[in-house]
């Protein structure tokens, strides 16, 4: 299914004109985290019996420690706090409501996992994220390729 919705993102590279190779890529890397985290965090659960709060503040503080010291290393964490400056208010507090709805996002998530098991939980939130990309085809009348209805049928087999 990972390897469908990549192939899916791939197609939509084709038919836009305005092409960044890094959003490409690390979106390609993401499905490919979010295919994995979730038997981690299962088997970490189970492990130490920790609660979901616990397995979140070890899961965002791990990530928080990779996501800083990849802005370090490529310079993007002083332009970022410049372009906050300008309107902190509005960024900060969409930053804020974005962070709370995620924290809330990943307790739900973590709830699946601990009631079904990491492979129903993972179906079901990659099954949505198909559903979510439909969505924006159809919403926003991006154009669709064969390449995109090959990838489509690609992700429902890979549901199965």
């Amino acid at each position: 299914m990972t390897v469908g919705l990549t192939l899916f993102t791939l197609a939509d590279v084709s038919i836009s004109p305005d092409f960044n190779g890094t959003g490409v890529f690390l979106i390609c890397l993401a499905l490919c985290v979010d295919a994995v985290i979730g038997n981690v965090q299962e088997k970490a659960m189970k492990a130490y019996s920790a609660s979901n709060t616990e397995v979140v503040l070890y899961s965002y503080s791990i990530g928080f420690f990779y996501i800083l010291c990849a802005l370090l290393l490529n310079g993007n964490l002083l332009p970022a706090f410049s372009v906050y400056s300008e309107t902190p208010v509005v960024a900060y507090g969409l930053a804020g409501v974005f962070s709370l709805t995620g924290y809330i996002g990943i307790l739900f998530v973590l709830a699946l996992v601990k009631l079904f098991g990491a492979l129903i939980a993972a179906t079901g939130m990659s099954c949505m994220f198909v559903r979510f990309v439909k969505f924006r085809v159809f919403r926003y009348i991006c154009t669709c390729t064969t390449r995109h209805s090959c990838q489509t049928v690609h992700c429902r087999i890979g549901k199965q």
